[in-house]
């Protein structure tokens, strides 16, 4: 449980280091985060919090309120003596031992934990190397929270995997001056950086013209889109907004992913532009997709492909109630 930082990566290799089942979690403010906290600590059966002393100072007398959490035990990894490591043991992991469990948003019901094996790690690391064609000359921006599967998979495990380098800095930053996370693409010549729909729309907001001057975003070949639905409207207003500054449109990359899923689980294709369908309204209301009349726009409602399947990925359209494959034009869930 730490605030943004290198602290969080250094206690999360720590714990596999030590064999120990890791469960990224977020510093409350308040009381505000503190069910979902709780939450987690109970569902994971959780025996030790992992922090530094400051974090702890705050938290722990508000989550000691708690009769039901006595038992727990606090570590200050800043206050961890160095001579402990002569103490220290190998521990057998193998690609079946569970690393670490990513609990989900929360945004379509009670936050869920996901078990993650080592295996998992090392087969979507793989698939979103593919996918992004990363290579070591690239550079990865992130500001997406280490505690998120997009933050800790994508921005920093993706990178270790790959051997190329990663600036990280904080949502926080990020929030407060949209600027900033565009202006360390261009300062540090980032080629790629993930971030949900919102923060494309923030930026086309917020960034003034005066600040468009001092961006250079040519170096930008992956500019990834997902954790919410990705809009047409948005990718465009971006790519207006920002051509003059290098902004490719192809560098546009509209995915799909899940914490259940590791966390990539579709993507298209680099060299490609992102690929859009308009279709009706009312049939996709219905569960149906039929390509739009332009006899009326305010009918239409445009999609974008999230690409297909990469490496070994098998994905289905489902209907959930028959249990069989959709055909093309019905709407179902993806399994």
């Amino acid at each position: 449980m730490f605030p943004a930082g290198l602290e969080f990566i250094v206690a999360f290799f720590g714990c596999h280091y030590a064999g120990v089942i890791a469960v990224p979690v977020y510093p409350p403010r308040k009381k505000r985060g503190m069910p979902r906290l709780l939450s987690v600590v109970g569902d994971a059966s959780a025996n030790v919090v992992l922090s530094n002393a400051g974090t702890i100072a705050t938290v722990r007398p508000i989550v000691m309120q708690n009769s039901d959490l006595q038992y727990l035990k606090w570590v200050a990894i800043d206050e961890i003596s160095d001579s402990l490591s002569s103490q220290w043991n190998y521990s057998e992991t193998d690609r079946e031992s569970i690393a670490f469990l990513q609990y989900t948003s929360g945004s379509t019901g009670n936050s869920k934990g996901v078990i993650v094996t080592h295996g998992n790690l090392l087969h979507n690391s793989e698939a979103i190397k593919v996918g992004w064609g990363h290579t070591p000359t690239e550079c990865f921006v992130s500001w997406v929270p280490a505690f998120h599967d997009k933050g800790l998979i994508g921005g920093i495990l993706q990178p270790l995997y790959v051997g190329m380098p990663c600036i990280l800095m904080s949502p926080t930053a990020f929030l407060q001056k949209p600027f900033r996370w565009l202006q360390a693409i261009s300062r540090f010549r980032g080629t790629t950086s993930v971030a949900p729909n919102f923060a494309y729309q923030l930026c086309s907001d917020k960034i003034t013209e005066q600040e468009l001057v001092e961006l250079d975003l040519s170096c930008w070949n992956t500019a990834g889109s997902g954790a919410e639905p990705v809009r047409r409207e948005t990718l465009e207003t971006f790519a207006q907004v920002f051509g003059g500054c290098g902004v490719k449109k192809k560098a546009f990359y509209p995915c799909y992913g899940l914490a259940e899923g590791t966390l990539f689980v579709s993507g298209g294709s680099k060299d490609e532009l992102p690929v859009y369908i308009d279709i009706d309204k009312h049939s996709l209301e219905q569960n149906r997709v039929v390509i739009a009349d332009d006899s009326n726009k305010n009918k239409i409602q445009s999609l974008v492909g999230c690409g297909g399947e990469l490496i070994d990925h098998k994905i289905v359209i489902a209907n959930p109630e028959t249990l069989k494959t959709c055909k093309p034009d019905q709407v179902g869930e993806i399994w």
